[in-house]
């Protein structure tokens, strides 16, 4: 072989091998334009993966801990409402019993009487209420009548229902036709008290959750 076909030969191999390493190059270039770009998208759902989870485990957090606090107000709520309501019925009982010097419970019999009297508007009326307070009117019921009569401006007649209710203290009142009845008892009113401050524990203790 001569001289020059080998070195035609040798231009050959060396313009191959520049073409070789050119498309090499470019091929590297690409490859690792290509991992950058796969990478920096790899890392924005990472990131976004990433902060997608930290609020979702903080809303998490938050929420457990709002909820754990609301179970602890509630927890609170009942027993603030457990201690007044034992302690206004100790109270009560108390004035019931005559055990609460400057408190005179046949008054106060006598205004719920008077209270539920006057939201019926029939003169007759038939009163309810339990077997102790029942024997406190029937000693005076002549007196009661008579004071209620000069207070309401009516000829008030009140009778005595055989029946007895289980309460604490009060009355029910009611017409003959018991087109109307009105319901006076401590109990009751007890009961309404209560329900008022579970509200206002609800308003005060829940604000923070609003």
């Amino acid at each position: 072989m001569s001289d020059p076909v080998q070195a035609m030969l040798q231009e050959i191999e060396r313009k191959t091998e520049e073409q070789i390493q050119k498309i090499l190059q470019e091929a590297k270039m690409k490859a690792e334009a290509i991992i950058k770009k796969a990478q920096e998208e790899f890392e924005r759902e990472f990131q976004h993966e990433l902060h997608s989870r930290i609020l979702l485990l903080t809303r998490q957090i938050i929420g457990r801990a709002e909820y754990e606090g609301r179970v602890e107000l509630l927890k609170a709520k009942d027993e603030i409402v457990r201690k007044i309501y034992r302690k206004v019925s100790e109270k009560l009982q108390r004035i019931i019993d005559g055990k609460e010097p400057g408190i005179d419970y046949k008054e106060i019999l006598y205004r719920l009487l008077k209270k539920a009297v006057s939201n019926i508007p029939d003169d007759e009326i038939i009163i309810i209420t339990n077997s102790r307070d029942k024997g406190l009117l029937s000693k005076h019921l002549r007196e009661i009548e008579t004071r209620l009569q000069s207070e309401l401006a009516r000829n008030i007649k009140l009778l005595l229902d055989e029946k007895e209710i289980n309460c604490m203290g009060g009355v029910i009142a009611r017409n003959k036709d018991n087109t109307y009845i009105y319901l006076n008892t401590l109990d009751g009113r007890l009961k309404t008290a209560i329900e008022k401050l579970r509200t206002r524990l609800n308003k005060d203790l829940f604000k923070k959750f609003i």
